[in-house]
């Protein structure tokens, strides 16, 4: 039975964040400050396909807006270490405050460096969050070609992937060029409207053998909840039915 409703960012922390199973507060330092940031300016819709444990997982999800990451810090229960362009460590502050709260950066020709630290997370019991395509979505909402990492560390950890589809009100979007890290960057911040979120159920991947048939698999959930997440959008929505 699925388990839905609207969030309300200024409410009391969900009884279910204080279930973690190692909690660093400075994730939930962070967590908190968000939700009081985007109070006001966005309308966010959470539903989820299953109930929440404190298993770790390997959380998946498409990748519209530039700060996706912090808008799933928000809603997901669960604590995640989230894989995020090295570029973003850079920032004065934001960039400490990213590692402080156990995130994960991603460098450029230093993909195996991040693979392992996620690896290293999940067999200690930790969740992780990735995003597959390795960039932001395409604008007109389609999903862009999985890398097969989160595919990888499934298999190899024995850890089930988690999908988290998005959806938010289109042309809402702010466009940005930015230099981080030295290299320039094509930001999408979405800052006004509704942003919906549907995660999907855990599923095992057992073969690697058949990477194009799971990556397969993954991208039509990934689109299938995107969809689910778009229906709750009255005002059209990217990878809406």
């Amino acid at each position: 039975m699925e388990d839905s409703f609207i969030m309300k960012i200024n409410k009391k922390l969900n009884c279910k964040d204080r279930d973690i199973k190692k909690n660093n507060y400075w994730y939930i330092f962070i967590k908190w400050i968000l939700r009081i940031f985007f109070a006001v300016p966005l309308y966010i819709d959470y539903s989820r396909e299953h109930k929440v444990d404190n298993k770790p997982k390997i959380f998946v999800a498409n990748h519209l807006s530039t700060l996706d990451p912090l808008m799933l810090m928000i809603v997901l229960p669960e604590q995640v270490s989230i894989l995020i362009t090295g570029g973003v460590f850079s920032i004065p502050f934001v960039g400490k405050l990213l590692a402080k709260a156990g995130h994960i950066p991603v460098y450029e020709n230093q993909g195996r460096a991040a693979y392992n630290a996620a690896k290293e997370k999940l067999l200690r019991g930790e969740s992780v969050l990735i995003f597959p395509e390795g960039q932001l979505s395409s604008e007109n909402g389609s999903i862009k070609k999985l890398f097969s990492g989160a595919l990888r560390l499934s298999i190899e950890t024995n850890i089930p992937i988690v999908s988290v589809g998005i959806s938010m009100t289109k042309n809402r979007w702010i466009k940005q060029k930015m230099y981080l890290g030295g290299k320039l960057e094509h930001a999408r911040f979405y800052l006004i409207g509704k942003y919906a979120v549907t995660v999907g159920s855990p599923k095992m991947f057992a073969n690697y053998m058949h990477k194009a048939n799971h990556i397969n698999t993954i991208t039509k959930y990934l689109l299938d909840l995107a969809a689910k997440s778009a229906s709750r959008i009255s005002e059209n929505a990217y990878l809406g039915a």
